[in-house]
């Protein structure tokens, strides 16, 4: 198994092609791909929450909320899904450029790779906020479900962070470098507030 499974994509090959992509020594994909699949699991366990909740004759009267719900963690799934694809391609473009004598394209490589786990933090957050919102409301019986989206969604907001923090840290433009991690910082903490809110029969302390 060797880097990107460039014939097929990231995002259209199976987990343990993945996997095992993973655990070779190309660089890509890596780390900061692997962020994003915590996320992509969470999205899809709180799509079924929200759907067997539909279902449920006690929710009746919700079933349009939660069908809501369903629906926007299905796009979610499919946008940090995506987002594998997204972080090789710049992880490439990175590579590459330090290869160049031009610090200037290394900047723009940089700058660039920042985007995607960037972007899993911020729809990790979103995944996060549905999957706690599913543990608090939904169905008792999915309840572990949605927990387990809660602990899968939080992942994929710290190993984003992780993987941001590592390639602001390569950029020379202060004023971005700030403001990426003000937003990170921001991102975290309310990820850690929502953790904390989840209903404790969900999330035992």
């Amino acid at each position: 198994m060797t880097g990107r499974l460039a014939e097929s994509g990231l995002g259209a090959t199976s987990l343990t092609a993945f996997a095992a992509a993973l655990a070779s020594t190309t660089p890509t994909p890596g780390g900061s791909c692997a962020a994003a699949l915590p996320a992509g699991l969470a999205a899809g366990l709180v799509a079924m929450v929200a759907r067997l909740s539909a279902e449920s004759d006690p929710f009746s009267d919700l079933s349009f909320e939660l069908e809501a719900v369903a629906s926007e963690a299905d796009r979610l799934r499919e946008e940090v899904l995506a987002l594998l694809e997204e972080d090789a391609t710049a992880f490439d473009r990175v590579m590459a450029a330090r290869r160049l004598p031009d610090e200037q394209a290394v900047q723009d490589a940089y700058r660039a790779a920042v985007q995607p786990p960037l972007e899993v933090c911020r729809r990790s957050l979103r995944v996060l906020e549905l999957a706690v919102a599913m543990a608090d409301k939904g169905n008792p019986h999915a309840a572990v479900d949605a927990g387990v989206a809660v602990l899968l969604a939080a992942a994929s907001v710290e190993a984003g962070a992780l993987n941001a923090q590592v390639d602001l840290a390569a950029l020379e433009d202060e004023a971005f470098r700030s403001a990426c991690a003000d937003e990170l910082r921001t991102i975290r903490g309310r990820a850690e507030q929502l953790r904390g809110s989840a209903p404790a029969a969900v999330l035992p302390a």
